[in-house]
């Protein structure tokens, strides 16, 4: 997978500033607070008519946006594999203090050895399911080296430890081989009926826990899942 380096993030700024991931994307500096995650900015904001989302934003009377935000936002922002400028909010994005990497929903499983397998603090992964929120500004940081760590699952913050992962993902496979993705999130008796009451038992005691949701997008093709099932 290709990434871009960022612009490194000033290890002076404060802890304010690196509350979300906008803080790694570029050096912010400014006498006011970022709209969007509160980090010192001077760019002049400009939101658009139909902005709605202001419970989600970090300083709603602030009229600025740091840099970072910024690039958050960023409507042609150039893709490595892309030959046309993409919208920054179509794409899953693990943002670390020297490179950004995108993802599209084909790289679900280098998205989840990214997860289990998480990089050296700081750093930041937003999981877009959507492509049509940006979510860069709403994802936190994480610092610390040992779990539990976080990560932004298109509007929701999961917090997870990479074996407990492991081990949803490992049943979420044999619910995915047993009813597809589709089933595997809403499992009302088609799982019962698939043959297998013991595994829907399991399922439905934790199907709709945060930690689930997360382990069914990093979950490949129904019949990637049956072939593992059947080596």
């Amino acid at each position: 997978m290709t990434t871009e380096k960022t612009q490194p993030a000033n290890p002076m700024q404060s802890i304010v500033s690196m509350r979300t991931a906008t803080g790694l994307l570029a050096n912010n500096s400014g006498d006011g607070s970022c709209f969007y995650c509160s980090a010192p900015a001077d760019n002049r904001l400009i939101l658009s008519s139909t902005f709605c989302d202001w419970w989600s934003v970090a300083q709603p009377e602030s009229r600025v946006i740091c840099n970072g935000c910024t690039v958050s936002i960023d409507e042609k922002i150039e893709i490595p594999w892309k030959e046309k400028k993409q919208k920054t909010r179509g794409y899953s994005w693990l943002v670390q203090a020297d490179n950004r990497t995108p993802y599209t929903k084909a790289h679900k499983a280098e998205i989840y050895q990214h997860l289990i397998n998480p990089p050296s603090p700081p750093w930041a992964f937003a999981i877009a399911e959507s492509g049509q929120k940006h979510l860069l500004y709403r994802t936190p940081l994480n610092n610390e080296t040992e779990p539990p760590f976080v990560v932004q699952l298109e509007m929701e913050q999961i917090v997870y430890d990479p074996q407990e992962l492991i081990e949803r993902f490992e049943l979420t496979k044999r619910v995915v081989a047993a009813v597809g993705h589709k089933g595997a999130a809403n499992p009302s008796v088609g799982l019962a009926l698939a043959g297998n009451p013991e595994l829907a038992e399991t399922w439905f005691e934790v199907y709709s826990e945060p930690l689930s949701r997360l382990a069914i997008f990093c979950c490949p093709a129904k019949e990637i899942c049956e072939n593992d099932q059947n080596t």
